[in-house]
Formats: C-alpha cells, sequence, structure tokens
C-alpha cells in the first residue's frame, strides 16, 4: 500500500502537470493574438504571462511527479499554489493590456500583493499534513 500511495501521488502531479499545458498554450496564444491587433504596441507583461503556469504549473509539477523521493503535499498548499499562479498569470495579463492600451493603474499593485500572498500561504504549509 505504501508504494501505491507514492504513485497514486505522482500520477496526480502528472495530471497536474498536463492541466497547465494548454493554460501556457493558451496565455501564448491569447497575447500573440492581442497584441497581433494593437497596432504594433506591445507589451512584455503580455508576452511572458504564460511563464507562471509553465515554470509554476508545468515543470514544477513535471518535476515532483517524477521524483523519486517521497513528496507528499497537502491541499492547502495544492490550491494556493493553484491561485498564486492564476492571480500572478492574470496579472500579467491585466498589467500588459494597459500598457497596450497606453494607461496604468494602481490595482496592478494587487495582483502582487495576492500573488505573493497566496505563495507565502503555500509555502508554510507546503510539507505539513
Amino acid at each position: 500500500m505504501y508504494t501505491s500511495v507514492i504513485n497514486n501521488e505522482r500520477i496526480q502531479a502528472l495530471k497536474r502537470a498536463k492541466i497547465y499545458i494548454p493554460v501556457t498554450l493558451f496565455c501564448m496564444l491569447f497575447g500573440w493574438i492581442y497584441e497581433k491587433f494593437s497596432f504594433g504596441v506591445y507589451s512584455n507583461y503580455m508576452i511572458y504571462a504564460f511563464v507562471f503556469p509553465f515554470i509554476g504549473g508545468v515543470v514544477f509539477w513535471f518535476l515532483i511527479g517524477t521524483s523519486k523521493k517521497k513528496i507528499s503535499l497537502n491541499k492547502i498548499f495544492i490550491k494556493c499554489h493553484s491561485a498564486s499562479i492564476a492571480t500572478f498569470t492574470v496579472g500579467f495579463i491585466f498589467k500588459g493590456v494597459l500598457d497596450i492600451y497606453g494607461t496604468t493603474s494602481n490595482l496592478c499593485n494587487v495582483y502582487w500583493i495576492a500573488g505573493i500572498a497566496f505563495a507565502f500561504i503555500a509555502v508554510i504549509f507546503c510539507f505539513r499534513k
């Protein structure tokens, strides 16, 4: 039963990695299409919005799923990790839209604060059961 639990956790981690692949591709495609119709104006925030789901989602969960060590993560970590990735991604897209439009907003700081808060909570609950 012990190895089946470890294998189940690895399988779940690889499934999570597969879930982030279309999210990453969507962010890349969304940024490309948005900038294609923005009359030559571009934003690095929009271009690199795919990095968070790619590194934090695909790469992270792939490494967890292929690790030989026993890694057991609780639900609070998983939820906060996903929320931080989503918050940073949406924040980057929001900032990119504002950059392309040519304006600024103080609301961009909220995404950083919320994303860091979710990431901090995820780190706190990383290996707790």
